[in-house]
């Protein structure tokens, strides 16, 4: 080991490039109740499904390929210079160029970012808020359209241990030692595990090489399991089903997230804001999951299935979440058995559902609106918002509004409208393919808190 002191930090850095490696994913897989090892469990990468093998009789599996990277070769007469020194990203550059630098921690989680667009070419900075971050290591990512590196980055208050982290591995070279130890922004993937008599373990990957990884897998019901993220198809998702109301008292829905107030909805849930934490690229997709609903399925230790439809209202907080139950269905799902369990949805009309809506299809005003700016939403819908749009009666040209920047699940209305005392027709089109429509003079929109009914329809 060595050893610095310093009267402040000491930041130690290592500058590598990243092109292309190979994948070696291995480890165990036994059950997580008896500890026993489970035998010919599928065991597969997420996004790169090719990649999949089977549980031997020790329970152990190994996955191995090649990792294919986006990254472009760069061209010799133009790769610009990328260098760390303390706090500032140094670049030479030789043209214009937008460069992109992302700081993760060590468990891979991004805990900076910044784009940068500079306008000629020459020396370029771009200053780091290390000094900000807790002590540790961190990975930083640079990318330029025709370069790109990786940085492993050592803060420390009065000492640090890089040098014996890189080289001392056995390697043949130090080149081949800091390939097997690097963190890639450019991998990520979910390792799924699952066998006939169990639920699927779904665990993020952040690096490419990993050994010794040890999996439990749970029968189905109610467990300790660890949390996994959510896998997506086509028209639904398989993650976690959890609850944040009582099965024995449930409350009506306050609007969470969506923005609804305080509601008669009996039926709601939260959904994932993440698939792979931090990533937000999860069912809540920046809001426009409000309104829809979720037929939630799981399957007990007794191997029912048990089933509710939801109106999603909220996002989860956690990084970990599937959907989280509200309300009623925390019963229906869970009974007295509340906790995580492996379940399923899939995306259905809310028309009949029992419990999701307090009233008819209907256009709500948002409070302090007026006649200079005024933001809708739509409130007991059959599903989510395609678009809202409006035109003046007696013209044919629709504009379509805007998603708000003020608050979520609410759209933006025109001045023009909202100063006009002739009538304007308003129409909503749902993810379901259905359709309302309103009527009514242009000024009326500007009034806060004011609702009004749609005429439905499903053509």
């Amino acid at each position: 080991m060595i050893i610095l002191q310093y009267s402040l930090f000491f930041s130690f850095l290592i500058s590598i490039s990243l092109y292309a490696d190979k994948i070696s994913i291995s480890g165990t897989v036994e059950h997580g109740e008896s500890g026993n090892p489970v035998v010919n469990a599928d065991v597969y990468l997420y996004f790169r499904s090719h990649l999949k093998t089977r549980t031997d009789l020790q329970g152990k599996f190994e996955l191995a390929g090649e990792l294919t990277s986006s990254i472009s070769e760069p061209k010799k007469d133009k790769i610009p210079a990328i260098s760390i020194n303390n706090n500032s990203v140094n670049l030479i550059l030789t043209s214009p160029a937008r460069v992109n630098v992302s700081v993760f921690n060590i468990s891979g989680k991004k805990v900076y970012h910044t784009d940068a667009c500079f306008n000629g070419a020459g020396v370029k900075k771009i200053l780091l808020p290390m000094d900000k971050l807790v002590i540790g290591v961190y990975i930083i990512s640079v990318k330029h359209s025709l370069n790109r590196a990786i940085f492993r980055y050592i803060h420390s208050e009065n000492s640090y241990q890089g040098i014996s982290e890189i080289s001392n591995k056995n390697c043949s070279t130090k080149k081949a030692c800091i390939s097997s130890n690097i963190y890639s922004e450019e991998f990520s993937d979910i390792l799924v595990a699952v066998s006939d008599t169990t639920q699927k373990a779904r665990i993020p990957l952040v690096t490419f090489k990993q050994s010794d990884i040890k999996i439990k897998l749970m029968p189905p019901g109610v467990s300790n399991s660890t949390p996994g993220v959510p896998l997506f198809a086509d028209n639904g998702t398989y993650g976690d089903v959890t609850t944040y109301g009582s099965p024995d008292n449930p409350e009506y829905s306050e609007g969470g997230a969506c923005n609804y107030g305080s509601t008669g909805i009996l039926y709601y849930a939260a959904i994932n804001v993440h698939q792979i934490p931090g990533d937000f690229k999860g069912d809540w997709e920046n809001g426009r999951a409000c309104g829809r609903c979720a037929k939630v399925s799981v399957r007990a230790r007794d191997g029912s299935i048990r089933s509710t439809i939801v109106r999603i209202t909220d996002k989860c907080p956690d990084d970990n979440c599937g959907i989280d139950l509200g309300g009623a269905p925390a019963k229906i799902i869970m009974d007295n058995q509340i906790g995580r369990y492996s379940g399923e949805w899939e995306w259905v009309s809310c028309e009949n559902a029992q419990g999701v809506s307090d009233g008819p299809p209907a256009l709500h005003i948002k409070e302090g609106s007026n006649e200079w700016w005024s933001l809708v939403q739509v409130r007991n819908g059959p599903g989510g918002i395609n678009q809202i749009r409006v035109r003046k009666v007696e013209t044919t040209e629709w504009d379509t509004l805007s998603i708000a920047t003020e608050a979520e699940n609410f759209y933006k209305l025109p001045p023009q409208l909202l100063q006009d005392n002739e009538n304007w027709e308003i129409e909503t089109i749902w993810d379901t393919g259905s359709r309302g429509s309103l009527i009514i003079a242009g000024n009326k929109m500007a009034i806060e808190n004011a609702s009004y009914e749609l005429e439905f329809s499903d053509d």
